[in-house]
């Protein structure tokens, strides 16, 4: 399967080839054995980099895009996945939404492209709401760390187009990122340096470097300048 994803040309002349190899490497997707996950999801990537054209139009023979398969059953396919795994499968998939150049369908599939993540975010988001010191769960915090790596990896690969995400994410990400500041501040100051070596305080660190990656990140390939001057960078 790997050697199979080093022909991209073959893959890109031959769809149905191409759909079968990619629902194999779902399957894999699956596979318990040391490595099998790893393989498929970076054949994955490589074979969405080459023929990321292919998935978002309707091939012959076919009803809709192979995107829109994905995005119906992502759920299922990355169930098995450690964070790490499912992180690059939303890469791979989006670069194929970075090839839909119809903005209203692409705005579309970029909603149904976050909702998992966006739905573990809002419960987050929810519950600080009502008590803040939610935010001092050492699994919420590894939560938000691996939802904002999840959004990082997407918005590499998606680019300017993932502004409708990150405009979604945006206010509550920055109050989220002020909160731990404040949050590792306080601890600092009555622990001292050390407690920056706790598994928490890593977690919270984390977060708060994955928000600036994001944001940095979507400037770095934003195509609107005036956007990114009056909307993002004055709030």
């Amino acid at each position: 399967m790997y050697i199979v994803g080093q022909y991209p040309r073959f893959l890109r002349a031959h769809w149905k080839f191409l759909k079968t190899v990619v629902n194999k490497l779902f399957e894999f997707m699956h596979e318990t054995h040391d490595g099998v996950q790893d393989m498929a999801c970076d054949t994955f990537i490589k074979i969405a980099q080459k023929c990321r054209r292919h998935f978002v139009q309707v091939q012959v023979g076919e009803v809709m895009p192979f995107i829109d398969e994905i995005l119906n059953n992502i759920n299922t396919i990355i169930c098995d996945l450690q964070p790490q795994q499912v992180h690059t499968f939303y890469e791979a998939v989006g670069y194929m939404i970075g090839a839909q150049t119809d903005q209203a369908v692409q705005e579309h599939i970029i909603e149904k492209y976050m909702l998992l993540p966006n739905q573990v975010w809002d419960s987050i988001i929810q519950q600080a709401t009502k008590n803040v010191d939610i935010l001092k769960d050492p699994e919420t915090v590894k939560q938000l760390g691996s939802i904002l790596k999840t959004n990082v990896r997407a918005c590499k690969a998606v680019g300017h187009p993932f502004v409708i995400q990150l405009g979604r994410i945006y206010l509550d990400m920055l109050n989220v990122y002020k909160c731990l500041s404040e949050n590792i501040s306080a601890a600092i100051q009555t622990n001292g340096e050390m407690v920056t070596k706790q598994p928490l305080i890593r977690s919270m660190r984390t977060v708060k470097r994955e928000t600036l990656k994001l944001i940095s990140g979507w400037v770095s390939r934003s195509s609107d300048p005036q956007m990114v001057r009056y909307t993002y960078i004055h709030i």
